[in-house]
């Protein structure tokens, strides 16, 4: 019985491990903000995007700032519960990356404030009125920067790539891996792998 179990386990799991990977059409002419959000509309689709924005968020301020080392740690690893000031921590800011904020992340960009750190709150451009809203209740609104993943991205994006239109594919090509690589380092769950279009695989 027990070799009978473990037969359906490997083969459960070699099902799992194959699952298709995030995928996304390239189109050089759309905006940074908007290939971003092309990423993260797909990943909604398959109930993947809290952990795609995360390390999307994480693979930007690694590609931006070279000299830090950026944390990073599986999705599943909630900031509280290892005793992290956010997400991410660069410098005296601390980063928190959600698809759903709450009054959890707001009491956490609370915490990060009057601990003295800077605190930003990254949420999809569908949920940063909401996001600003509760803010904006607990009186943070002025203390604690909230802007959508699409933009914190696509922007950094553009500047890397020096606003050139050339720069840019390969800018693009060096966040993509630079995210698969934390994929794969820190998650079990591989289809949260991004599935280079071939037109940046060669930048």
């Amino acid at each position: 019985m027990i070799d009978s179990l473990q037969e359906v386990l490997v083969t459960s799991l070699a099902g799992y491990y194959t699952l298709e990977r995030v995928h996304f059409d390239f189109d050089p002419a759309k905006s940074s903000r908007t290939i971003i959000a092309d990423i993260l509309a797909y990943a909604q689709q398959r109930n993947q995007s809290g952990p795609v924005a995360q390390h999307l968020v994480g693979a930007k301020l690694a590609v931006r700032f070279p000299h830090f080392t950026i944390s990073n740690f599986p999705f599943s690893a909630a900031d509280e519960q290892a005793g992290r000031q956010g997400d991410f921590h660069v410098g005296n800011t601390a980063f928190h990356v959600t698809v759903a904020p709450s009054m959890g992340h707001i009491d956490r960009c609370a915490e990060n404030v009057r601990q003295g750190l800077a605190s930003w709150l990254l949420v999809n451009e569908s949920k940063l009125a909401a996001a600003r809203a509760l803010l904006e209740n607990e009186n943070l609104h002025e203390r604690v920067a909230a802007e959508s993943v699409e933009s914190f991205v696509g922007q950094n994006l553009s500047e890397l790539a020096e606003f050139s239109l050339s720069n840019f594919t390969h800018r693009l090509s060096v966040l993509l891996a630079e995210y698969n690589r934390r994929v794969a380092e820190v998650e079990t769950d591989q289809s949260l792998l991004l599935d280079i279009p071939a037109a940046l695989k060669s930048q």
